[in-house]
């Protein structure tokens, strides 16, 4: 680093602790490299009448002049908004932001375009005008009026601090010694002294009649259902045969003793059998359509 360049840095430094003073006008420890203001003002004297009073001076009117001599419109115009950050940055390092400090604040004067954009509108203008005036309308009513302002019909004087400290008082004592008082009526039946002395309670306080509603189980239908039999061969040994439920002659389908027709894989003709329900009650036969 070069020997100009550390001292510059210093002075920047300097400059930057200094800024209270510059920014109110007072530019006498200012760095001439960093400061283009002049630091000796000229100041005339004002010719005074001897019965004129010494005024103070308005420190406030000498900022404004201040600013209104020192900004132009276009200086204000940059210094709002979000471009405000990038165009400091560029003043101050004297070199371009980077991509994501670009980004955020271009994403930022897109959000604010568009939502001058969507205020412009005509139906958005509509509802700002309608609330303005329902607005309006509501504070200027009579009834407002009678409640507020000086043509109020029964203005209400505020209360005392002797009697919001009375009031308070009282609910801090019953906060303390809460006093139980007993309902007159009919007593309960089946309830003891110290029941009845508590008072009601919020748990089974009456009497509730609950229905229940049992839901009735449909009967088992074999009509149309792949089924497979057990049947006990003349030699004692069981064996499954697979068939198909063809009809019902007799009864409902489900229904104890209820005859079908099973036809089975390889007859040619059906049997018929009355024992279905018994056999699927005893495991002996089964559903294979499931």
């Amino acid at each position: 680093m070069k020997p100009t360049e550390y001292w510059q840095q210093k002075k920047l430094e300097h400059d930057i602790r200094n800024t209270t003073s510059h920014i109110y006008g007072d530019h006498k420890l200012c760095n001439p490299d960093f400061c283009k203001a002049k630091s000796n003002v000229s100041h005339q004297d004002q010719n005074q009448d001897d019965d004129s009073e010494v005024e103070c001076e308005d420190i406030f009117q000498e900022q404004s002049e201040f600013w209104d001599a020192g900004t132009s419109l276009q200086a204000q115009e940059d210094s709002r908004g979000p471009n405000w950050s990038p165009n400091v940055w560029a003043q101050t390092t004297e070199t371009t932001s980077g991509l994501y400090f670009d980004k955020l604040y271009k994403q930022r004067e897109q959000c604010i375009d568009n939502n001058n954009k969507s205020k412009d509108k005509k139906e958005i203008k509509e509802r700002r005008w309608k609330r303005k005036m329902s607005s309006l309308k509501e504070s200027n009513s009579n009834k407002a009026k009678q409640h507020y302002g000086n043509e109020s019909i029964q203005p209400e004087s505020d209360v005392s601090e002797n009697e919001l400290t009375k009031f308070m008082l009282m609910k801090i004592i019953l906060k303390k010694t809460p006093s139980l008082k007993k309902k007159e009526g009919k007593r309960k039946d089946l309830t003891t002294d110290d029941e009845e002395a508590q008072g009601p309670s919020n748990l089974n306080d009456h009497k509730k009649t609950i229905r229940r509603t049992r839901r009735k189980c449909s009967q088992l239908k074999f009509l149309g259902r792949r089924i497979s039999h057990e049947w006990i061969e003349e030699d004692n040994t069981s064996k499954w045969y697979s068939g198909t439920v063809t009809g019902v002659l007799t009864e409902t389908d489900g229904a104890d003793g209820a005859e079908y027709e099973v036809l089975y894989d390889g007859d040619d003709e059906p049997h018929i059998i009355d024992h279905l329900l018994e056999d699927y009650r005893s495991c002996s036969l089964k559903f294979i359509d499931l």
